[in-house]
Formats: C-alpha cells, sequence, structure tokens
C-alpha cells in the first residue's frame, strides 16, 4: 500500500485511498488505591488503542488491583473472545520490594492485573509501569 500520511499533530491522514484516524494524548489513572501522581499517555490509530503509564498504589488493594480512567472504552466482544479486548504487560514492585511480571486484562475504561489465574494485588506506596494495546469500541 501506499500513499500520505498528514503531518506532525495531524488528526488524519490518507493511506492509499484509505483514511485513518489519529489521536495522541494524556490520561489520568483512577482507582480506589491510586494516587493522583499517577499519569498516563495514548495513541489511537484508528480504533487501536496503545497506551503507557505508571501508577503509583495509595492503599494496598484487598481483591487485586484494577486501574481504570482509560481514554476510550474497550470493545466488547462476546463469546469466547469476551475476556480477550486487550491486554499487555507490566513490571511491578510488590510488597518486598522485587520486580515481577504481571499480564493486564482489559475491560471498558479499566484494566485489571493478574498473576496467572489470580488478580494481582498493588501494596500501599508500590508502583507499576505498563503499556497496554486494545481495540476500541
Amino acid at each position: 500500500m501506499s500513499g500520505i500520511i498528514g503531518g506532525a499533530g495531524s488528526k488524519s491522514g490518507i493511506i492509499g485511498h484509505t483514511e485513518i484516524d489519529y489521536e495522541e494524548g494524556e490520561w489520568t489513572p483512577t482507582g480506589s488505591n491510586v494516587a493522583g501522581t499517577s499519569v498516563g499517555h495514548y495513541v489511537k490509530i484508528g480504533s487501536v488503542v496503545h497506551i503507557q503509564g505508571w501508577v503509583i498504589a495509595s492503599a494496598s488493594a484487598s481483591t487485586g488491583s484494577q486501574i481504570g480512567g482509560l481514554p476510550f472504552t474497550s470493545d466488547a466482544f462476546s463469546g469466547a473472545l469476551a475476556n480477550a479486548v486487550g491486554g499487555g504487560n507490566t513490571m511491578f514492585q510488590n510488597a518486598d520490594t522485587h520486580h515481577r511480571q504481571y499480564g493486564l486484562l482489559v475491560s471498558g475504561t479499566n484494566f485489571t492485573m493478574y498473576d496467572g489465574d489470580a488478580t494481582a494485588t498493588l501494596g500501599n506506596g508500590k508502583q507499576i509501569h505498563f503499556q497496554i494495546s486494545y481495540k476500541a469500541a
């Protein structure tokens, strides 16, 4: 495919005969155990959203860590794909100060951290650095 994509700062462009939508910006991670110093950045190309960010826990979560405030609502798949909307990996600093990798699963405007089959707990004052890709509704 050949064509031209609009210059820097462009909101849309043309590739061949197909117009694409492009947007980028900042978003603020939210949640009952998320500190106000947490930050996020996103890039949306068409219906695919790439997010990255940094979250500091303000309190320990007892049932796993769910982070909200994603800039776009995820697509709602059904059937076998219902829980496979989008995901990514993170480096997570847990209570014993070791770094571990966790899976991330997007649903709606939230993502949840998973360690195998169980949700992960984000301890008070600990932080995660993450990046996720998902399909917007």
